[in-house]
């Protein structure tokens, strides 16, 4: 399984800049719900914040909102999946690009390895 989207939730304080920093325990407890789930964040290239209130310093807060999380059995089936943060154009969130090796692995070609988001 993988999930994508906006979380509203960052992982560590650098995931933030600007405002108030987030309350510790908000952090670990999204923390424990992806490790209770068995996600694991698939990383990313590309903008390290995926939001910004879009106001001018001082008053301008960027954060990590939205990731790409995968089950093992995801990870295993896409070990090269990579997912790419596009830079904020229009939105206050950017777009994230999610791009999966669905080569034929031995088995037959399914539509559900045609994963497009």
């Amino acid at each position: 399984m993988v999930v994508h989207g906006d979380f509203n939730k960052i992982l560590y304080q650098h995931e933030k800049q600007g405002g108030n920093e987030r309350i510790q325990g908000e952090i670990e407890a999204f923390r424990q719900y992806l490790l209770d789930c068995d996600l694991q964040d698939l990383g990313f290239s590309g903008e390290l914040f995926t939001w910004c209130n879009h106001c001018e310093f001082p008053t301008k807060v960027r954060e990590r909102l939205d990731r790409a999380c995968g089950d093992r059995q995801w990870i295993d089936r896409f070990p090269e999946a990579t997912v790419s943060n596009l830079p904020i154009a229009c939105s206050d969130h950017v777009a994230l690009i999610l791009k999966c090796d669905v080569r034929d692995r031995g088995g037959d070609f399914t539509p559900e390895a045609q994963i497009s988001f």
